[in-house]
C-alpha cells in the first residue's frame, strides 16, 4: 500500500507542475496577446 501512495503523490506532483506549465503558457500569451492589441491601437 505504501508504494502505491508514493506513486500516486507523485502522479500528483507531475500533474500539478504540468498544469503550472500550461499556466504559464497562457500567461505568455495573453501577455502577448495584449502587446499586440496595444500596438493595434496605437497604428490605428
Amino acid at each position: 500500500m505504501k508504494s502505491n501512495k508514493g506513486l500516486n503523490e507523485q502522479d500528483k506532483l507531475a500533474k500539478t507542475s504540468a498544469i503550472q506549465a500550461q499556466l504559464d503558457d497562457l500567461d505568455r500569451l495573453n501577455n502577448a496577446l495584449s502587446a499586440m492589441s496595444s500596438v493595434s491601437k496605437a497604428v490605428q
